[in-house]
């Protein structure tokens, strides 16, 4: 995030003081937290809060709507779920973009099946063509029903 977007702030949470360790090392982190994510303390502080597969263990709604109260007003939410018990249709009915990502997301496929979105070159052009071609197939078949979750929503507060 800091060199791709010139942020400079940026905070690591995790329960496991071996992975903070190793975030340590990495030199990118402005702040390092040993906590749970349920217990960590910072209403309204963050423009962004990334949970890219960290909470998929403990994602339900209260969770949710604790990180959207870390975030600032107009603040943006991103998660990547592998395999989220909470469902695409809570995330859906609770405000946010929801995305079954396959092949590593070079395929985005919105669950509500109104975008399908590719890597740009021509390769996965092509295979997102021959995808949007299957996608009604996929669908009946409940391929799209498994797998990993993108969501993303702006929080806006009040």
């Amino acid at each position: 995030m800091r060199g791709y977007l010139g942020v400079d702030r940026v905070v690591c949470v995790d329960v496991d003081p071996v992975k903070v360790s190793f975030a340590r090392g990495l030199g990118v982190y402005s702040e390092l937290h040993v906590s749970d994510i349920r217990s960590f303390e910072c209403a309204g502080c963050f423009d962004v809060v990334l949970a890219v597969e960290s909470i998929h263990g403990i994602v339900g709604v209260d969770l949710i709507r604790r990180l959207e109260s870390m975030v600032r007003d107009g603040g943006l939410i991103v998660m990547s779920l592998p395999g989220s018990r909470l469902g695409s249709r809570v995330l859906v009915a609770l405000g946010y973009n929801v995305y079954r990502y396959l092949l590593r997301g070079f395929i985005l496929v919105r669950v509500d099946g109104r975008e399908v979105l590719v890597y740009p070159s021509r390769v996965w052009m092509l295979a997102g063509s021959l995808f949007r071609l299957l996608a009604p197939l996929l669908r009946f078949s409940s391929v799209l029903d498994r797998g990993y979750l993108l969501a993303y929503k702006v929080v806006r507060h009040g």
